[in-house]
């Protein structure tokens, strides 16, 4: 049990803040049923951090990438999802290989991130946005 105190309050109301996300079981925003596939399908870099793809409907939408996108997947360990290739998928690679190229990054994802921003020389810029996000 923790003490009511310890949950963070609306400093106008003090209802308890509900953090932006959604949690397992419930429905997405209504937007993102509207815009994921055109998104997906259109983005040039596909970034896949900490999970193992069995929740739908992210579980399929990484495969509705073009095939010029490159996909970074920052986790643990390979998803399932994106070890086991159907063989019309191999074969096809033989005759037509596809450009897309899958990057792993395996480890915990805030190391990730970290190693990933400092590539890009973003080092500074993230860890300014961390103090700020933990003073909130």
């Amino acid at each position: 049990d923790v003490p009511s105190s310890e949950f963070p309050r609306c400093t106008a109301c003090r209802s308890l803040l509900r953090p932006d996300i959604v949690f397992f079981g419930e429905d997405l925003p209504l937007r993102f049923r509207e815009l994921a596939l055109a998104d997906v399908r259109t983005a040039d870099l596909v970034l896949i951090m900490g999970t193992s793809l069995s929740v739908q409907p992210f579980a399929s939408l990484v495969h509705e990438v073009k095939a010029t996108c490159p996909r970074l997947i920052v986790n643990l360990t390979v998803p399932t999802p994106l070890k086991a290739r159907p063989w019309h998928k191999l074969t096809s690679k033989i005759v037509a290989p596809a450009t897309r190229a899958d990057a792993f990054l395996l480890g915990k994802c805030d190391e990730g991130v970290s190693w990933f921003a400092k590539q890009l020389g973003w080092d500074a810029e993230l860890l300014r946005s961390r103090k700020l996000s933990r003073k909130l």
